[in-house]
């Protein structure tokens, strides 16, 4: 998606963690650059040279910091958000993501469509992404967001980040990573509410002989129905490992046929999520390993089932 106004979108900023009253305003771009060009180098290097966890822990309290995602009137709280930014900042463990020590690993998760910028956090373990979201889907967002990095690139987004007034210290890293031509993550929303939803629908067990005319038969009725079963993007990402891990190439068209009626349904991005599945063997979402029998328990769920 086109780079946006929000990176010039006014920030509050703190002189430490303990500061309740912001002491000052920045932008997304100003504080990037900032990490970028060593502007509060010396202080990240000290944090840096401890080794030991809780003083780590106390060392980075310390340190200027950022709300990533609102400007605050007079107070950090999500009661006192001015304006929100229109970015989302995850964090990424280094202890919960031994993964990300891997510079290859590290190099795919930025270049995720999503990822707008990223850097290695204060210690130089973790990782920090910046992506931009519609300012008033800040939680929907968040949870959905960490989904999709579990499901696509199998790390865990620390679950705080779902604070629209959580905090983003600074920190140093002349290789940070930008993509102004990020796409914005547009929240999934269920077209039916648990009242609208479809009446429990049945198959004759004898009728069914095997998972292919179960498959079949499932997907006639939710076709019939105009039901979505993608819901957020965790269950669309589910569902195109189930697919793609029982028919393979030849259930792109499925695929397709189940996204469509999300009113954001986009078939070159549809295409690009199955052909991701297919290159991803064994089809896994974090440890959990996802077959078809994943997408026939998904439609069971949705009141899709047989006798």
């Amino acid at each position: 998606m086109p780079h946006s106004d929000h990176g010039s979108r006014l920030i509050s900023v703190f002189s430490n963690a303990f500061q309740q009253t912001p002491s000052g305003t920045t932008t997304i771009e100003t504080f990037l650059h900032g990490i970028q060009a060593g502007q509060w180098r010396k202080q990240v290097e000290d944090v840096r040279a401890l080794t030991v966890s809780e003083q780590i822990k106390e060392a980075k309290k310390r340190v200027p910091a950022v709300a990533p995602s609102a400007l605050f009137n007079g107070r950090r709280g999500k009661e006192y958000v001015q304006q929100h930014s229109g970015f989302i900042n995850l964090d990424i463990d280094g202890k919960e993501n031994p993964c990300i020590a891997d510079r290859v690993v590290r190099a795919r998760v930025y270049a995720d469509h999503y990822v707008y910028a990223g850097h290695v956090s204060v210690s130089g373990h973790g990782l920090s992404l910046y992506v931009q979201i519609e300012p008033e889907q800040h939680e929907a967002a968040f949870l959905q967001l960490e989904q999709y990095f579990l499901a696509a690139w199998g790390v865990q987004v620390d679950p705080a980040c779902k604070d629209v007034s959580r905090l983003r210290f600074v920190s140093y890293d002349p290789a940070l990573y930008r993509n102004h031509e990020a796409r914005a993550f547009i929240s999934r929303k269920k077209r039916f509410s648990p009242a609208q939803r479809p009446a429990q629908r049945s198959f004759d067990r004898a009728v069914v002989q095997d998972s292919n005319q179960y498959f079949e038969a499932i997907l006639s009725q939710i076709l019939a129905a105009g039901y979505d079963l993608t819901g957020t993007y965790y269950d669309w990402v589910k569902i195109s490992f189930a697919i793609a891990s029982g028919y393979g190439e030849a259930g792109r068209q499925y695929f397709h046929e189940i996204s469509k009626f999300h009113p954001k349904y986009k078939p070159v991005e549809t295409d690009r999520q199955f052909t991701r599945c297919l290159q991803t063997r064994p089809a896994r979402i974090g440890r959990k390993t996802i077959k078809l029998s994943t997408f026939f328990y998904m439609a069971k769920q949705a009141g899709f089932t047989y006798k």
